[in-house]
């Protein structure tokens, strides 16, 4: 049977194993955004001009993230 340590440490290592991976889908959520940014044809739905503004906003907002790390 499983003492409270060994539960302690095991949700410890849960909680290492969900922050380590979660920043993960916010890189390649990001990476993916850049590669967009510079491949970006006309979208009738949202302009250029407006696309390439939100996306400058989001990288600039995922800096501010990462020096809060």
């Amino acid at each position: 049977m499983a003492t409270s340590a060994d539960l302690e440490q095991e949700l410890e290592e849960l909680r290492a194993w969900k922050a380590a991976h979660e920043h993960k889908a916010i890189d390649r959520a990001f990476a993916r955004l850049e590669a967009l940014m510079e491949s970006a044809s006309f979208d009738p739905l949202i302009s250029i001009r407006a696309f390439k503004v939100i996306g400058d906003c989001l990288l600039t907002l995922k800096d501010e993230v990462r020096l809060r790390r």
